[in-house]
């Protein structure tokens, strides 16, 4: 994924800025995500910047994001403000974006699918002649911007999203045998676990009813809740 983050009124911002993207920023940037096998939907994830970020807590140990996780702008805040002195997650994630020599606010990051969805962590197999798919729905505003008090709003504009895949070439052999599989049409069940994220406006109350909406094919393994006050 590439894009800038810059000013509303286009402009670049300056080194001493206290404004970056938040922690996984670049996954709260879209509403849902989708990934397709020619029109057909193998998983959807709505919210994927609070679904995999919840689930990252859970999954990546804590020195991941001292090796791996900046290619996915996984870098976690020390204090709940956008500050460059206390902050050493922010402070990165500002440096990386904002102070460089070359265009300002300008970023390139490379999200591994198996991040997103469940069945990109789960199958590993090789696929043949299927059309992959990748649909995102940008997110209609900039909450991942995460910026101090008194620095100028931003925006966020993505440039370029591409879709990078692995290619196996078979030998001559393999590729007769693979035909003859093929050709029987054999129905291969494809188990795989999908991640599903509701939100709901808890009031002030003692319980509360939750619909999983659990299909016939699915069957609920893990439930994860978290809460946060005075946020979307």
């Amino acid at each position: 994924i590439e894009g800038r983050l810059v000013k509303a009124d286009g402009s670049a911002y300056k080194d001493k800025d206290a404004i970056t993207l938040t922690h996984n920023g670049l996954m709260h940037l879209f509403e849902r995500i989708e990934y397709k096998f020619y029109d057909s939907v193998v998983e959807s994830v709505y919210f994927p910047g609070i679904a995999t970020t919840i689930l990252g807590m859970i999954k990546y140990p804590n020195d991941f994001q001292h090796s791996k996780a900046m290619n996915q702008l996984w870098l976690k805040d020390n204090t709940s403000t956008a500050d460059l002195v206390n902050s050493s997650g922010f402070l990165a994630r500002q440096q990386y974006i904002i102070q460089k020599p070359t265009t300002k606010g300008k970023f390139e990051f490379s999200i591994l699918l198996r991040h997103i969805f469940g069945f990109c962590e789960d199958y590993d197999k090789v696929f043949y002649g299927l059309k992959h798919e990748l649909y995102m729905l940008r997110a209609c505003d900039d909450n991942a911007i995460f910026r101090a008090a008194g620095v100028a709003a931003g925006k966020v504009n993505i440039t370029r999203i591409s879709l990078m895949m692995r290619r196996a070439t078979p030998s001559i052999v393999a590729d007769l045998e693979l035909t003859t599989i093929i050709k029987s049409q054999e129905t291969l069940n494809m188990g795989f676990r999908s991640r599903f994220l509701n939100k709901i406006n808890v009031d002030q109350n003692t319980s509360i009813d939750w619909d999983l909406g659990v299909r016939t094919t699915e069957k609920p393994r893990y439930i994860l809740a978290g809460f946060q006050t005075n946020k979307e």
